[in-house]
């Protein structure tokens, strides 16, 4: 996923053949910085990003893109640009993913 967070653009976690929890970011497009190796919303795929009032909010995905029932309704949000995430309380939705 990808979204645009302040100065930077942010590209967090894979796709379905090459999942995993990296944040990285850009402000030119050329220069990537690897935010975290790691987070701990793990790896996921077809998940949704966006940035609100200053933070960043990943929610909605799937632990296999093959499978829609490993669909999640959990919400994470980082105040650290990326750095770390922590989890908010369950969504009210149901499993989603795919920005849908």
């Amino acid at each position: 996923m990808h979204f645009r967070h302040g100065a930077h653009y942010y590209v967090i976690g894979g796709d379905y053949e090459n999942m995993h929890s990296q944040v990285w970011r850009t402000a030119d497009g050329e220069t990537w910085e690897r935010i975290a190796a790691s987070s701990a919303f793990g790896s996921r795929t077809l998940a949704m990003a966006q940035s609100y009032q200053g933070k960043i909010y990943v929610c909605g995905d799937q632990t296999n893109a093959l499978d829609e029932a490993t669909g999640l309704a959990d919400v994470w949000v980082s105040d650290d640009n990326g750095a770390t995430f922590t989890e908010l309380a369950e969504a009210p939705w149901t499993a989603r993913s795919g920005g849908a």
